[in-house]
């Protein structure tokens, strides 16, 4: 099926980051298909760019506010090791 997550695993992608809600608060074939499309990529094609958080309590439409929490704290530590990495 071209539109499940896992028809899209690749070895080569960008930097990825997939966060989902809570299996027991939200559609579980939803949760269990992102992390089934994250370990193939990590598994079979050695893709280290990628990783999976499943939010705690949380719905496919109340993980927005924590996902961006999560994205922002992401943001800076890069941010900030970029800068180290300048100063060298």
């Amino acid at each position: 099926d071209e539109y499940a997550p896992i028809y899209h695993a690749a070895k080569e992608t960008p930097y990825m980051k997939f966060y989902c809600g809570d299996s027991l608060c939200d559609w579980p074939a939803r949760v269990e298909e992102n992390q089934l499309l994250v370990m193939r990529m990590r598994r079979v094609y050695g893709n280290q760019n990628v990783s999976f958080y499943s939010i705690p309590g949380a719905t496919h439409g109340s993980c927005t506010a924590p996902s961006l929490a999560m994205i922002n704290y992401e943001l800076v530590r890069v941010a900030r090791k970029i800068a180290k990495q300048g100063k060298k």
